[in-house]
């Protein structure tokens, strides 16, 4: 069955369900028991139907991210979240002072704490001009279309403190055309991976339990020290376009 087939994908590794809700629940007008409801209602459902239980939770398009989300993630045993939107000045510090990855939690609950990854642009989508159902870029040559990549990832590397980087390569509505798409993805790298000794950058695709561990790793290692995060990061409430976000 459908069933069976994705339970081995997830068993194998090659396939990775990520976050715990049944929807990304907004993070500022949700009540605290509609964002448990939502949660616990995700897990018990994932649990029973697939028998998995997520490490990583999916947070790239709430507008803002509450003080307690740290707090409620870490006690359904979620240890990982992927953000995306951050106020513009916040942002700002966290890309000059490398801190988009570390340790977050409230300061009402300390020792709740998860590991966030904050995406470096405020999107989450395929990196301009690869993607192969929007407006993709067609290069002189294949070693100008790695070049261009490799440039992409140089420059949002340099906002993090390990050695590792996170790509994501979807976004709305995309792999409708997915053959596409991944001769697109696989071209690329195929290339990059050719002059890896070249460039010093080598790719591959990667769960986001596989990235966290390599981030977790470098760390254990002393390769870099990542930073302790704490508080809410109110989205938006800086431009004077939306209503602001309640701290509570």
């Amino acid at each position: 069955t459908a069933r069976d087939v994705v339970k081995d994908l997830v068993r194998s590794g090659r396939l990775e369900i990520v976050h715990a809700g049944m929807v990304q629940h907004d993070e500022g007008l949700s009540s605290i028991e509609g964002a448990l409801d939502n949660l616990v209602l995700g897990t018990s459902y994932l649990d029973s139907s697939l028998g998995i239980r997520p490490r990583t939770a999916w947070q790239i398009d709430s507008f803002g991210h509450s003080r307690d989300t740290p707090v409620l993630l870490s006690r359904l045993g979620i240890q990982n979240l992927v953000a995306s939107r951050f106020p513009t000045a916040i942002r700002s510090a966290m890309l000059s002072s490398q801190s988009l990855e570390g340790r977050w939690s409230s300061p009402s609950h300390p020792n709740s704490t998860i590991f966030v990854h904050a995406t470096s642009k405020d999107s989450y989508t395929i990196p301009k001009g690869f993607d192969e159902e929007g407006r993709a870029f067609l290069p002189p040559s294949r070693d100008q279309e790695a070049q261009a990549l490799v440039r992409e990832c140089r420059v949002r590397a340099s906002h993090y403190r390990t050695n590792n980087l996170l790509l994501l390569w979807g976004g709305d509505a995309k792999f409708r055309q997915a053959e596409r798409q991944f001769e697109r993805l696989e071209r690329v790298m195929e290339r990059v991976n050719g002059n890896s000794g070249e460039h010093g950058v080598a790719v591959r695709m990667a769960s986001f339990a596989e990235y966290m561990d390599a981030v977790r790793g470098a760390e254990e290692r002393g390769e870099a020290e990542l930073p302790d995060l704490t508080g809410l990061f109110r989205n938006y409430d800086d431009t004077g376009d939306a209503l602001p976000y309640n701290d509570e």
